[in-house]
């Protein structure tokens, strides 16, 4: 087997691991974007509504609640001008290569920034600055390494993988051996930084007191045998770390769930403030909707996952798949459970979309 998890594996011993999950977006910065916003629409700061105070940001409710927000990443902070928009969306400070860097000089610069293991280092001192304080604090951090071209920073050494033993989803003919050999390094050393980071909360004592989220952004660019396939081509894990062990005990890791659920999730956690199934799912709740949804293809209106299969949900018609075995496929009509589903996916893009287009207007 492929080690691609370094000491992330040995962190997600006390983790809740969501194996089943799907991103809202297909990309970097469209997930970005709608982990921050819950938009089916992208890119909102980069267009003329960018330097707007945006009422639906989701990061503002953290805020209120008193705590200090920060969006952290190891790319440049000019990238998609995160330093000049983010403040407009509840993010009181804004930190990237240039101040990693300075706090961290032997650190080294790659295309996309600086490796990922500063990024946590970085924000281990935000905590304990947090923890001398008294003050609560957020902190969304987005790590660039896993991006081509491909390449393991500072020297890391990582251990050796063999594509040949990828899963069959993956159409390994004519692929580009090489750069896909560098890109489950990179994964190696990324999801390495973030087991360690984890591994230094835990000896510090700190996940007592801390929650911690994590996901990708989309799944690793290989060439997957999409049809049946989409679950895996828009897979991506979602794992928490709690303080709760009661939480943790009675949560349903077998469920499907999507980046809409994290942060109504960690914000019903941390603040107590509840959001509507509109907004996404509070995966910890004792009663939740069935179907993760996502906002990705299918003429652009997303669709929806779950126990009774998946939804497509272009159009006024829904397009049902049904579950055989690990695949996905098509089915002649949809169940009363799909019709469900489905449905209610669809009402909750539209009412997510309206959300978003009143605010700009605001």
């Amino acid at each position: 087997m492929n080690n691609t998890l370094g000491a992330l594996d040995t962190a997600l011993e006390d983790a809740v691991v969501f194996r089943k999950a799907v991103s809202i977006e297909n990309g970097t910065f469209p997930s970005l974007e709608g982990l921050l916003f819950d938009t089916p629409i992208s890119p909102i700061s980069q267009s003329i509504y960018g330097r707007k105070e945006l009422s639906f940001s989701q990061i503002r409710a953290f805020k209120e609640a008193g705590y200090r927000t920060i969006f952290l990443t190891g790319c440049p902070e000019p990238w998609r001008q995160i330093n000049d928009t983010f403040k407009f969306y509840g993010f009181e400070e804004i930190y990237g290569q240039a101040a990693i860097g300075e706090k961290f000089p032997n650190a080294e610069k790659s295309p996309w920034g600086i490796g990922d293991k500063w990024m946590f280092k970085f924000a281990e001192d935000l905590l304990k600055e947090a923890e001398g304080t008294g003050r609560p604090v957020f902190i969304m951090m987005l790590s660039t390494t896993n991006h081509p071209p491909f390449k393991v920073p500072d020297g890391e050494q990582v251990s050796k993988v063999d594509i040949s033993k990828l899963p069959k989803t993956i159409n390994l003919e004519g692929s580009y051996d090489g750069n896909m050999k560098m890109l489950l390094k990179t994964y190696q050393y990324a999801a390495n930084s973030l087991g360690n980071f984890i591994l230094d909360l835990r000896n510090k004592g700190w996940l007592k007191n801390t929650i911690v989220a994590a996901t990708g952004d989309h799944n690793a660019r290989m060439r997957y045998q999409s049809e049946g396939n989409w679950h895996h081509v828009f897979g991506v894990p979602v794992l928490f770390w709690l303080p709760d062990q009661n939480l943790k005990a009675s949560v349903d890791t077998d469920r499907w769930v999507s980046h809409r659920d994290i942060l109504p999730s960690l914000l019903a956690m941390s603040t107590g403030k509840i959001l509507g199934n509109e907004k996404g799912r509070n995966l910890f709740a004792k009663d939740t909707e069935e179907g993760a949804v996502s906002f990705i293809g299918w003429s652009g209106s997303g669709f929806v996952i779950g126990k009774p299969g998946m939804v497509t949900l272009n159009g006024k018609n829904l397009e049902c798949y049904n579950w055989r075995d690990d695949k996905l496929v098509k089915a002649e009509s949809c169940s009363n459970e799909q019709e469900t589903m489905g449905k209610e996916a669809r009402a909750q893009r539209a009412i997510s979309e309206y959300i978003v287009r009143k605010g700009l207007q605001e």
